[in-house]
């Protein structure tokens, strides 16, 4: 426990002290710029770049720390984000400062990709939802201290750009106390934006709309303050409220957009934003301050939500495979917009006064309602309970998504040891002494025996299966893992490796055959059959029903945790009614209640698998007519009594698949019509009058 709480806390010291420093510099440039007369749209341009330097920092920042390590990335950026600000202190120019206000966006983007992979590492399956949520609540909590260090000194002299260098760069020293290694990395691609768009406009339209209207808003608000008489602490609670209602507001209105429909929800808080943003230059005069701070904090709250909105709008339309990809590409729209942003909103100011900051961001919200309104005419809402859930975050200037909980978990990749490393090395040359050294490695490191094994198995010397039995009696829970490993690292061993699995008979291959199948889906029907003839022959029929009904199990449970846009492309249906046929070919006296065993752990399958096996018994009546085996008739009396014996089981557990069941088997064999009908009409689960309804089906 404190192992794991130890890097945590140094992590998110570094990272509030950054964020602090980040925070003061945030409101300190606007300030210290309207005080020097810059002309608005020099100011909307010089603030725009943060979000240029950031958009690259998002692309390099994984490639750089792939190549350099997470604690180097974080101190070059910590110092890059120093020298930035003590640069903008000695002098004002429109250059330099641009210049210096993109290279901090760079150097944040990367610092907080460091600083979010590691965590990443340091989090588990169980709790990177919570790590999420520190981490956000860590980083606003710092954004939200450093609007207020403004008072600290006067904004004429150069003292507050020494305080934020210095806590920028004493952002180093705590995480340079850290001794635990960070994960490994790739550097993944991002989809395109064009597939994006075309998946998920409205997912899109919301993201960016977020980058425009939350950066005009945050980076533009304290020269609207400034134009209002508004300075010193009052100022630091204008900047701090709209933080603060970004924090506040996403956990409210994340848990409206969970109960009802999201674009429903969308469309009613963006009204209420327009409402409080029309509201906030009338209040400014002649209200009490604190009914303004409202206004303001309600406004920025709720456009601060509409990235995780539009994150989570965009998730439902895509494959789960997609999704790291999509991050990639959603965090550059927002940096996208957040070079439109204050540009956009210092050009409205410049020419229509400053109070037009918030009619430029209500008139841009009205147009964004109508655009969601025209999305929700023609696209059908998902139902609430297949909507992607809401994760309260902002758009964090990174890449690294491995802590959202929405996301499938991978165990993050700790660098090998040196034993390990020596065991690699040897594996061309020495195959079997790189067995024996992965061995005594796993006793001693089991966490990363399955890293160390999937090495391995790359090496074309090295046989997976006399690996992998090594490995299973040196750390038998490991075996699942282990396999995992192995077939995802080195496909083309798979079958290899199924084959020495049954050959050699370990107590549970049937579940190691089903977890490789799932690291070669599109396999698993071989690797099924191939069990199911080692098991109808030499264990019999029941422990082949057994075996088919932990495939159905095993697929239900993976079917109930796949999400619209998967079920949609994968048709769980199909594959079931394709296993059934696979199963029932290798047994005759019990393929009705392999059949049912499937319909019964995923009854959305009912009318494929009811074709499958009508088909089986189809081919065993012709089978059995040309080779003289039993008179017709009576083989016709078995498919009836076997079909209908079927449909009862159906109707009993799961009366609402059994009539469209039935009208399958009767569509394909109209001659069991009779027999079928009167088994749903003697079934008290069954409406009479429904069951009547397969009575038209033809006779023959």
């Amino acid at each position: 426990m404190l192992s794991t709480l130890r890097p945590l806390i140094l992590m998110f010291t570094s990272a509030i002290i950054l964020f602090l420093g980040y925070g003061l510099a945030q409101i300190l440039l606007p300030v210290k710029m309207g005080a020097l007369g810059v002309d608005r749209s020099q100011i909307g341009i010089i603030l725009s770049l943060y979000a240029v330097g950031m958009l690259f920092g998002g692309i390099y920042s994984k490639l750089l720390i792939i190549r350099a390590g997470h604690i180097r990335i974080f101190a070059i950026s910590a110092s890059i984000a120093a020298v930035s600000i003590l640069l903008m202190g000695l002098t004002f120019d429109p250059i330099l400062w641009g210049a210096s206000r993109a290279a901090m966006g760079f150097a944040v983007a990367c610092a907080a990709t460091a600083l979010d992979s590691w965590l990443s590492g340091v989090a588990s399956e169980n709790n990177r939802a919570k790590v999420l949520a520190t981490n956000q609540v860590v980083i606003m909590g710092g954004f939200f201290g450093g609007q207020f260090l403004v008072n600290a000194a006067p904004v004429e002299g150069q003292h507050l750009f020494m305080v934020a260098a210095m806590l920028m760069a004493a952002a180093v020293i705590p995480i340079s106390l850290n001794k635990q290694q960070g994960p490994r990395m790739e550097n993944d691609t991002a989809l395109s934006i064009f597939k994006l768009f075309a998946t998920s406009p409205l997912g899109i339209i919301a993201v960016f709309s977020c980058g425009v209207l939350s950066s005009s808003l945050s980076n533009m608000l304290p020269l609207f303050a400034a134009d209002n008489n508004i300075s010193g602490f009052q100022l630091s609670l204008v900047t701090g409220s709209a933080v603060l209602g970004g924090m506040i507001l996403q956990f409210p209105i994340g848990y409206l957009a969970d109960k009802f429909d999201r674009r429903t929800v969308m469309v009613a808080i963006l009204a209420l934003s327009i409402v409080s943003a029309l509201a906030t230059p009338m209040l400014v005069k002649d209200y009490p301050l604190p009914v303004m701070l409202t206004t303001i904090g309600l406004t920025m709250g709720i456009l601060t939500c509409l990235y995780p909105l539009g994150v989570a709008e965009t998730f439902d339309r895509l494959l789960s495979k997609e999704m790291v990809a999509a991050m990639g590409t959603l965090i550059a729209t927002y940096a996208a917009g957040s070079i439109v942003g204050p540009f956009t909103g210092s050009m409205v100011m410049k020419y229509l006064g400053a109070n037009a900051l918030f009619y430029f961001v209500a008139g841009y919200v009205a147009v964004l309602i109508l655009f969601i309104m025209y999305r929700m005419a023609v696209r059908e809402a998902l139902p609430v309970d297949d909507q992607e859930a809401f994760v309260p975050m902002q758009a964090t200037d990174t890449r690294v998504v491995a802590l959202d909980p929405r996301l499938e978990y991978h165990t993050p990749e700790l660098p090998l040891s040196d034993e390990a490393l020596s065991a690699i090395s040897v594996a061309s040359d020495n195959p079997g002494t790189a067995v024996n050294l992965a061995k005594l490695f796993a006793d001693r490191s089991p966490d990363q025996a399955a890293s160390l094994v999937a090495k391995l198995a790359e090496v074309d010397e090295i046989d997976v299966a006399r690996l992998y039995g090594a490995m299973l009696g040196q750390v038998p829970e490991l075996s699942v893992d282990i396999a995992e490993a192995i077939v995802a690292s080195s496909p083309e061993s798979a079958q290899e490796l199924v084959d020495w699995m049954i050959d050699n008979k370990p107590d549970d291959y049937e579940r190691l055959i089903l977890a490789i199948s799932k690291a070669v889906p599109e396999r698993t029907s071989e690797f099924v059959e191939a069990a199911a003839t080692k098991i109808a022959k030499d264990e019999g029929d029941e422990k082949l029903v057994e075996f088919a009904e932990t495939v159905a199990q095993d697929m239900a449970t993976e079917v109930a945790d796949m999400r619209p846009a998967d079920l949609a492309v994968n048709q769980p249906e199909d594959r079931a009614a394709e296993l059934v046929q696979i199963l029932t070919q290798k047994t005759e006296s019990s393929a009705e209640e392999i059949a049912y065993k499937m319909v019964d752990a995923l009854p959305q399958s009912s009318v494929q698998v009811a074709r499958a096996y009508v088909d089986s018994l189809s081919v065993d009546r012709q089978l059995a007519m040309m080779r003289g085996v039993n008179s017709s008739t009576s083989q016709s009396e078995r498919v009836k009594h076997a079909l209908t014996s079927f449909i009862e089981q159906i109707a009993q557990t799961h009366p609402e698949q059994a009539i469209e069941a039935a009208a399958e088997v009767v569509d394909r064999l109209p001659d069991v019509a009779d027999d079928i009908l009167a088994a749903l009409k003697n079934s008290p689960q069954v409406d009479d009058e429904i069951a009547s309804s397969i009575d038209d089906k033809p006779q023959e």
